[in-house]
């Protein structure tokens, strides 16, 4: 399916020295609600992004036969030295929670942030190495 653009987002593509954030939305369940996650420092106006992604991998799409759903994937390893994703983590279950990977340039409006994946958790987080890590994100259904 082709994916429209904001005029915004392909005037910013092609500007020199600049490279898209990656960003993680996760809607836990109650009571720790929507948290996002970036690869880097992120001001996006009514947002609340932190800064935890230190690895994002590949995103992978298995297509299904039929009416079947597909099968995506995405390995992303955050940074928790405080904790704070490690309890949001232990007082819900990250199963079904509905999660979006998407694209951003900095300096433009949320209304810009391109969703590369977005789909439904079908698995919890592993603790990855070092042990300050979590992959958060397993496959999900889209």
């Amino acid at each position: 399916m082709p994916r429209s653009l904001d005029p915004a987002v392909l005037a910013e593509k092609d500007e020199p020295a600049t490279s898209p954030a990656v960003v993680l939305r996760i809607d836990f369940p109650a009571p720790e609600g929507t948290r996002y996650y970036s690869d880097r420092e992120l001001s996006v106006a009514g947002l609340e992004i932190e800064p935890r992604i230190v690895e994002a991998g590949r995103i992978s799409r298995e297509l299904s036969a039929g009416r079947r759903p597909s099968v995506a994937g995405a390995r992303i390893a955050l940074r928790d030295e405080d904790g704070n994703v490690r309890a949001a983590l232990a007082s819900v279950e990250l199963q079904g929670a509905p999660v979006t990977i998407y694209q951003h340039f900095v300096g433009l409006s949320s209304s810009t942030m391109t969703p590369l994946l977005a789909g439904v958790a079908l698995g919890g987080a592993r603790l990855a190495r070092p042990l300050d890590r979590r992959t958060i994100w397993q496959p999900c259904r889209t």
